[in-house]
């Protein structure tokens, strides 16, 4: 038997024609061989970012907007007094001894930064979708701790950052202006969910009738138009204690370290409810045609904000800005050098550089 011409025709078409157990062997070793010499080389593979940016827009905006939002509220707290800078849950307190913040950082360590400034940064064309549609805006809640903080973060605000906020907690606290603080607020257009927490709010809940509507700011919260208004108040302790406060700092229900009446607290519990159904029958309604404000009086308000005076961004649409060219949006974040030029930059302050990595939202008017 001729296992040579065997060998050669099996070479040839890759195809075993015979069960010797030599001949095969020979076989496999040659088609390996040919698979390895023939076999395609690996090409190299597309960077992440780059099969990021090639997938449909609509498919990227809603990724980056699931990235961008928070379980938790976002707080702005100014960098500085007067400041147009803010920075996330890190307050600053003023002493003797000058400025510090709280929380300090904990062995030499950093608060990471919120998800959106790390996209905005990881390159220009992401940085143009996060920054340019207001992902963060949109899509998170956005907490104040007065209404004194909420006016000054709202009047640092592009008018397109501002009008993209669609929900906001803050503590009403009738020794904080909340007046002006609740006019701003009318120029968030989409605003839908407005969170008011009244536990020091007890003084306007006297004997027998409410007289909420007398507070500082009220006429101002039931002139806002599209929200729904929730009212929240704690019940911890005897110091933070909106109940308490009421039944015996105020109407004096039973004396001093005696329990209350459950049915005197359910009634406080159900009279805040009516109280929350009222302002929302009158807010729940769409936005009117015209502005609900002149200019002047958005300026007033706007000057009340703990910052230095400047002119305040009227909102698109309103009439005092059909007539002029649309605001340039001054606070864009730009990736390029700390040079200036016609796109501002991302300019970190030198003094602010080893807080930094809490800042999300670099705001400079100076």
């Amino acid at each position: 038997m001729d296992f040579s011409r065997d060998r050669e025709e099996a070479t040839e078409s890759m195809d075993v024609v015979t069960t010797d157990r030599d001949t095969i062997g020979n076989v496999i070793v040659m088609a390996i061989e040919r698979l390895s010499i023939t076999a395609v080389k690996p090409q190299p593979q597309i960077k992440l970012q780059q099969w990021l940016l090639r997938l449909p827009s609509e498919i990227l905006s809603n990724i980056l907007s699931l990235a961008c939002t928070h379980d938790k509220p976002i707080k702005p707290y100014q960098w500085l007094p007067g400041s147009t800078k803010f920075t996330h849950d890190t307050i600053y307190t003023s002493s003797t001894y000058g400025i510090y913040r709280h929380p300090a950082r904990v062995k030499g360590r950093l608060d990471p930064a919120l998800a959106a400034v790390d996209l905005a940064q990881t390159c220009r064309a992401i940085g143009n979708i996060v920054v340019g549609d207001c992902l963060m805006y949109k899509h998170n809640e956005f907490e104040f701790h007065n209404t004194i903080t909420m006016l000054t973060y709202l009047v640092a605000l592009t008018p397109e950052r501002r009008n993209a906020i669609t929900s906001i907690r803050v503590l009403y606290d009738f020794a904080c202006e909340p007046a002006p603080a609740f006019v701003i607020l009318s120029t968030c257009k989409k605003l839908r969910h407005l969170e008011l927490d009244i536990t020091v709010m007890s003084r306007f809940f006297r004997p027998g009738v409410s007289s909420f509507d007398q507070a500082p700011g009220y006429a101002e919260l039931v002139s806002l138009r599209g929200v729904t208004v929730k009212l929240v108040y704690s019940e911890e302790g005897i110091h933070w204690n909106f109940i308490h406060d009421v039944l015996l700092n105020v109407r004096h229900t039973v004396p001093p370290l005696e329990p209350f009446h459950p049915q005197d607290v359910e009634d406080l519990r159900h009279e805040v409810r009516l109280l929350n159904e009222s302002i929302n029958e009158i807010t729940n309604v769409a936005h009117p045609q015209t502005p609900i404000y002149t200019v002047d009086e958005l300026q007033a308000a706007a000057d009340r904000a703990a910052m230095p005076a400047r002119p305040f961004g009227t909102p698109h649409g309103h009439p005092s800005t059909l007539d002029t060219p649309a605001q340039q949006d001054v606070d864009m974040i730009d990736f390029s050098s700390g040079s200036e030029s016609s796109e501002p930059d991302f300019e970190i302050p030198t003094e602010a550089r080893e807080w930094y990595s809490a800042d999300y939202d670099p705001i400079d008017w100076n």
